[in-house]
């Protein structure tokens, strides 16, 4: 199965490593890294897993353990994972509306 990132959220995943690197050290955004990894994997194990987002055809995974962030994807008609963003749960909710699906 492929995973597509969206430029968008590759760019938020990047500066929220930047932001905690600088804020709390190498150490945590290595920890965010990983926790955001994990549920990559639990999203390409078992794409249905998740519940829907509510917009589209997009589902949203459950928040990470400690940083709070949630991956929203869709799943594409051939089977691949297209990640829209990974949002902390404070942030300005459904701000990833506006991003189109990039297509392979």
């Amino acid at each position: 199965m492929k995973q597509i990132i969206n430029s968008d959220a590759e760019a938020e995943f990047l500066e929220a490593i930047e932001y905690l690197t600088l804020e709390s050290g190498e150490e945590t955004a290595i920890r965010y890294a990983n926790e955001i990894e994990a549920q990559l994997k639990q999203i390409m194990a078992d794409s249905e897993r998740f519940a829907l987002a509510g917009y589209k055809d997009y589902r949203k995974s459950g928040p990470t353990r400690v940083f709070k962030y949630n991956v929203y994807y869709a799943i594409e008609p051939n089977g691949a994972i297209y990640v829209v963003a990974f949002a902390h749960y404070a942030r300005e909710p459904r701000y990833w509306h506006s991003r189109d699906r990039e297509r392979a």
